[in-house]
Order: structure tokens, then C-alpha cells, then sequence
């Protein structure tokens, strides 16, 4: 359990990432900063990465500093990378990177597909979650077949 992860940690150098806390609520967000805090006081080698979409208060923890980064969205072609990427539709690279070079194609020209703000892209855009990685995964993982299907049918 919990004496048994710091055990592990305590040998080790390590990067933990926790993504979307801002799901924990209640005794469960109590619980998650109580277990922060002991991996951060009993261990050296140990940093942490939080993803959330607000801070948590962590500075109440001893020793612990929070920086809050703004993350932007991902620019298109790192939205559609990613959603070929996680897509259970696609059974292979071969076929993911068909559909990211069909919906996004790689250009000569730094930005260029950015500055193509064309109707298509805008659907793509809103079908693949608007660049914001959570979406785009949840899109990945729940898009029907015929969503799907049209998906791949507006470049064709």
C-alpha cells in the first residue's frame, strides 16, 4: 500500500505525473494531498507533475511550491496526431498516419496549415475536441463508427 510506494520511491529518481485531479472531490481530494505530502516529506529523488484545471492548494503542503502554467490548445495538427494516435478505430500506424496526413497534411510552409481556417477544419476542429487534450482523448476513445466514418470522409 502507501508504505510500500514509498519504500519503491525512496530508491529511486522519479517523475510522477498525476493528470485531471480536479476530478477528485470530497475525502477522495483529502486523501490524494494527504498521500502528495507524504511522498513529497519522506522522499528525495521524487518530483511531481499535476495536470488540473485549477490550483489545488498544494502550498499548504511543507516544503511544496505550485507554479500554475496556462496551457493553450494544441495546434491542429498536434490535435489530429494525437487523436490517430489514441483512436481504437485505427488498427495501425500505416492507417493512422494515413488519416493525420488526410486531415492534416505536413506543408513546406512553417504555420500554413494553421492559417487554413477553412470550413473543413473547423469541423475536424470541433469533431477532435478543439485542441484540448482531454477532449480530443475523450473523442478518440468515444466516437461512434459513423462519426468516424464521416470523420475520414471530409477530405475525401
Amino acid at each position: 500500500t502507501v508504505e510500500i510506494i514509498l519504500r519503491a520511491l525512496r530508491k529511486t529518481k522519479t517523475l510522477l505525473v498525476f493528470e485531471r485531479i480536479e476530478l477528485l472531490d470530497g475525502a477522495d481530494a483529502q486523501d490524494f494531498k494527504f498521500f502528495l505530502g507524504q511522498i513529497l516529506a519522506e522522499t528525495k529523488g521524487v518530483h511531481v507533475l499535476i495536470s488540473s484545471d485549477k490550483s489545488l492548494g498544494l502550498l499548504q503542503l511543507t516544503g511544496v511550491g505550485e507554479d500554475m502554467y496556462e496551457l493553450g490548445p494544441l495546434n491542429f495538427r498536434s490535435t489530429v496526431k494525437l487523436f490517430t494516435f489514441c483512436c481504437p478505430h485505427l488498427q495501425s500506424s500505416r492507417e493512422r498516419k494515413e488519416l493525420l496526413d488526410l486531415l492534416a497534411p505536413e506543408t513546406d510552409i512553417p504555420g500554413d496549415a494553421e492559417s487554413r481556417s477553412d470550413e473543413v477544419n473547423e469541423k475536424v476542429k470541433s469533431m477532435l475536441g478543439d485542441g484540448i487534450p482531454a477532449r480530443i482523448l475523450s473523442a478518440a476513445y468515444q466516437m461512434p463508427v459513423e462519426e468516424f466514418n464521416e470523420l475520414k470522409s471530409l477530405r475525401l
